[in-house]
């Protein structure tokens, strides 16, 4: 009767343990799946950013809602405002898919291109400060996806550049070393 009470109790401990072992690996394997999925979004940002930092220039809404009225834009400026307005909407959507710690700045790039995107009272000068500053921060969110994907230190984030602002000092991004 004690071989047998042993053995039950020896089986139901090694059941017991395994069932443990098989949480913790599985566990482990979604962790670390869920790592991976925001290192490939992460990787993609740097794409998209990039090519938005390109396009961010002919991101004009208010043109293509003119251009319907009879306003005449050649053709190859109007395939780049739709492509720059079709990767405005998919940025939008994006920063859903990264991590945490990168979704505000993510947010705060999309509002400076939209914002640039309506500056047409500024002063020429402030016009050109706005554009840099805009390029400047897209290159800094850019350079955050990549520091994420190298696992380096991506800092606390820093308040987007104000475009509307009087002084000529373009916007400096912190550091990311």
């Amino acid at each position: 009767m004690t071989n047998l009470l042993s053995g039950f109790f020896g089986a139901l401990l090694g059941a017991l343990g395994s069932f443990l072992v098989a949480i913790y690996v599985n566990k482990k394997a979604v962790c670390s799946l869920t790592k991976e999925r925001f290192r490939n979004q992460a990787a993609n940002g740097v794409v998209l950013a990039g090519r938005l930092l390109d396009y961010f220039h002919s991101y004009r809404p208010d043109l293509l809602n003119q251009s319907s009225v009879g306003m005449r834009i050649q053709e190859e400026s109007l395939a780049r405002m739709q492509e720059a307005s079709r990767l405005y909407d998919e940025g939008k959507y994006f920063e859903h898919l990264l991590p945490q710690e990168l979704r505000k700045r993510w947010d705060s790039m999309l509002l400076l291109i939209s914002d640039y995107s309506r500056t047409e009272s500024l002063a020429s000068w402030n016009k050109n400060r706005a554009m840099v500053d805009v390029q400047t921060y897209i290159k800094y969110v850019r350079d955050s996806l990549v520091n994420y994907l190298d696992d380096k230190y991506i800092g606390e984030g820093a308040p987007h550049p104000y475009l509307k602002r009087d002084d000529s000092e373009s916007w400096v991004a912190p550091s990311l070393d």
